[in-house]
C-alpha cells in the first residue's frame, strides 16, 4: 500500500483526533510534502467544517459515503474492511466557530503549525537548505482561522499595533489584528534558489532600509568575487539598483560591486551588466558613481571578438565631452588606452 493511500485513509482519523501523536506527526509531514495529499486534506477539512457548522442538520448521506468509500477503496484496497469513523459532531466545534479569532499579520511572516512536520519559524528559527525545499510562506498579510489552526507563540515575537475587532460581518465572531516582527535565518549555498530569490528581493525593494540594501550588495560582492558564476536574477537586481535607487551611496556600492566581479562570473548576464554601466555613465547625476562606472565598464568591456562596441563608444564620448568632469574624462581616456584603442 502506498504512502498516499495510507495517509488518505487516516485523514478521517486525523479529524477525529483518533491517531496517536507519532501517527499525527508522520501524517502531517507527508501531507505537507505531497501536493496531491495536501489538496485532498484541504477538501476533507472543508467538508468536516461544514458538518460541524451544520449541527442542526443530519450528516448528508453522500458526505458520509464519500469518507467511508475513500477509506475503503483508495489504492485498490477494495478487499479490505472499511475503516469506520464515527462522525459525532462535537459541541466544541460550534463553540470555537463562534469565538473564532481572525489574525491579520501585516509586514511579517507567521507560520503557524498544528503538529505539522516542518518546525514553525520562531524568534530563533532557522530554515536549512534542502532539495527539494518545502515551501515557507513569507507574505505581507496572513489570515488565520482559530478553529482550524493554532498559532505557536515562541521565541518572544515582537507584536505591535494590536487592535481587537468584534466581528467582520459575522455576528458572534471576535478577532484581533497585529503586526508581527519575526527573525528568520536562511542558510545554504549561494546557488540555492531560495537565497537567490531573497537577495534579489532585498536588492530590488527600495522600501527596505538603506543598510539592508547595502548589506545585500556586499553579500553579492563577497559571494561572487571569487569567480563563481552570478545568477542572472542577482545581476538584474543589481543593475536595477544602479539605475533606480534614490540613495547615491547605494548606487555607488552597486557600481563598485559590478566592477569588482570577474567578467567570467557574470556568464550570460555580462551584456546586461554592461548596459547598466553604460546607462549610469551617461545619466547618473553623481560624479563618483560615473567615475566608478568608467572603471567597471573598462573591466567588463571585453567580449569574445574584441570589445563591446557600445561600451567603447560611450567611453569615447565621455573622454571628449567638454562639460564632463575633467578627471572623469581622463579616466575614460585611460580606459580606452588600456584597450589599445
Amino acid at each position: 500500500m502506498s504512502d498516499c493511500t495510507l495517509i488518505r485513509e487516516q485523514m478521517p482519523l486525523l479529524l477525529t483526533e483518533s491517531l496517536g501523536s507519532a501517527g499525527r506527526e508522520a501524517a502531517h509531514q507527508h501531507i505537507e510534502a505531497c501536493a496531491s495529499c495536501e489538496t485532498e486534506w484541504s477538501k476533507t477539512r472543508e467538508t468536516w467544517k461544514l458538518l460541524a457548522e451544520a449541527a442542526d442538520r443530519p450528516v448528508p448521506t453522500r458526505v458520509r459515503a464519500r469518507f467511508l468509500d475513500e477509506a475503503a477503496s483508495m489504492g485498490g484496497a477494495m478487499s479490505r474492511r472499511p475503516v469506520v469513523v464515527p462522525f459525532t459532531r462535537k459541541p466544541v466545534f460550534r463553540r470555537l466557530a463562534q469565538a473564532a479569532a481572525i489574525a491579520v499579520i501585516a509586514g511579517g511572516a507567521y507560520f503557524a503549525g498544528s503538529t505539522r512536520g516542518t518546525t514553525p519559524a520562531t524568534g530563533t528559527g532557522m530554515i536549512a537548505s534542502a532539495s527539494p525545499a518545502p515551501q515557507f510562506r513569507i507574505s505581507e498579510n496572513a489570515r488565520l482561522s482559530a478553529d482550524q489552526i493554532a498559532p505557536e507563540i515562541a521565541g518572544s515575537p515582537a507584536i505591535s499595533n494590536v487592535r481587537f475587532i468584534d466581528h467582520e460581518g459575522r455576528p458572534g465572531e471576535v478577532g484581533m489584528t497585529f503586526d508581527l516582527t519575526q527573525k528568520v535565518t536562511v542558510t545554504g549555498k549561494a546557488t540555492d534558489q531560495s537565497l537567490v530569490n531573497l537577495a534579489a528581493y532585498v536588492l530590488g525593494d527600495s522600501d527596505h532600509p538603506t543598510t539592508s540594501r547595502s548589506n545585500a550588495i556586499q553579500w553579492v560582492r563577497d559571494t561572487y568575487s571569487t569567480g563563481q558564476t552570478a545568477d542572472p536574477q542577482i545581476v538584474t537586481a543589481l543593475s536595477g539598483v544602479l539605475r533606480n535607487d534614490a540613495h547615491e551611496g547605494v548606487r555607488l556600492k552597486a557600481v563598485e560591486t559590478l566592477g569588482s566581479l570577474p567578467a567570467a562570473s557574470l556568464g550570460g548576464a555580462a551584456a546586461q551588466a554592461r548596459q547598466a554601466l553604460i546607462d549610469a555613465l551617461q545619466n547618473d547625476p553623481n560624479t563618483n558613481v560615473r567615475l566608478k562606472a568608467v572603471e567597471a565598464l573598462a573591466n567588463l568591456a571585453a567580449v569574445p571578438d574584441g570589445f563591446d562596441p557600445a561600451a567603447v563608444e560611450t567611453l569615447r564620448k565621455k573622454a571628449s565631452q567638454n562639460d564632463e568632469n575633467p578627471y572623469l574624462r581622463v579616466k575614460a581616456a585611460e580606459a580606452l588606452s588600456q584597450m589599445n584603442l
